[in-house]
């Protein structure tokens, strides 16, 4: 069971950000020049707008949006505009038919106007849209032409191989390890990386983000922002990420140096319905906090975060 304070979108309900099991954090392992320079109140560099497309996250087995937090911090940090950031969230032990993804697609493409997405799609993400068992006898989403054709560019991170682009689309491959996996002929390998680091890592935003944009990345660690920050986010059951209805969420400051609680209640409390939601609650990118989940019956369950730079 997870607490995940959410900053990504889906559809028909907003995404997910942080997990509760998952230190999906900043990772600098990779800085720019800029980046010194970088500090709260940093206002974004502009991007030329034709670069921009709605972006759409599949994360991988026993996943969530969580996966992505971090990147879409920094995408953020780059000029991309955040409500253009999505994430497919599914059951994250089961494959998927490729027609659920193209709704899901269909939505974003209504919402924003646009007519094409980049995908990018991490570890059993990267199989998401094929129907039955994870065989490569079964087309994947990209493979059904009038899919395909909703996705001007497709990143995979250390997932599916392929020796060409899937439905001829434009793609990179980002692997841990140069063991002979490829997709298509534009791939990096990270061989200091370990799995999931491919899809949180600031090295493997940079190269994200210069495929999709065409643009080198100003920033490459997340750059804080100035004043408080807004979060909201869904209790779900791991990891079919169903919600937790009939919860509670309490989220407390808590001393970064001893993880006690320092107030005597609550900053926030939220009753949680059917879909898990919770927020928005707003709070201190300088402060920690621990959230709490209370359900009838149940060990209270405690979720000491980072604290949110954005």
């Amino acid at each position: 069971m997870l607490i995940q304070p959410r900053g990504l979108r889906s559809l028909p309900v907003l995404a997910t950000l942080l997990s509760g099991i998952a230190l999906v954090g900043c990772n600098s392992d990779s800085s720019s020049s800029s980046d010194d320079d970088a500090g709260p109140g940093t206002s974004p560099p502009e991007l030329p707008e034709d670069v921009i497309r709605p972006l759409v996250f599949v994360h991988g087995g026993a996943g969530s949006a969580a996966q992505y937090m971090s990147q879409a911090m920094r995408f953020s940090a780059n000029g991309y505009p955040e409500d253009y950031i999505y994430a497919f969230e599914y059951p994250g032990v089961a494959p998927h038919n490729p027609a659920e993804l193209d709704a899901f697609i269909d939505n974003v493409l209504a919402e924003t106007g646009e007519d094409q997405v980049y995908l990018i799609a991490h570890s059993m993400g990267t199989f998401v849209g094929y129907e039955g068992p994870l065989s490569a006898a079964i087309p994947s989403y990209l493979m059904v032409p009038e899919y395909a054709a909703k996705v001007a560019k497709y990143v995979g991170l250390d997932g599916r191989t392929a020796e060409t682009c899937p439905g001829d689309v434009p793609c990179l491959g980002i692997f841990d390890a140069d063991d002979g996996r490829s997709l298509g002929d534009n791939n990096a390998y990270l061989e200091d990386q370990e799995h999931v680091e491919t899809a949180t890592s600031a090295r493997s935003f940079a190269l994200q983000f210069g495929f999709l944009t065409g643009e080198e990345p100003t920033y490459t660690r997340i750059v804080e922002q100035d004043g408080p920050v807004s979060i909201s986010g869904r209790a779900v059951i791991f990891p079919d990420n169903t919600g937790t209805g009939g919860a509670t969420v309490e989220i407390w400051p808590v001393d970064p140096d001893t993880g006690m609680r320092s107030a005597q209640t609550p900053v926030e409390t939220y009753s949680i319905g059917a879909d898990g939601q919770w927020g928005p609650a707003e709070l201190s990118p300088d402060q920690h906090y621990e959230m709490t989940l209370i359900r009838d019956g149940h060990s209270d369950l405690h979720f000491y975060l980072q604290a949110f730079p954005r």
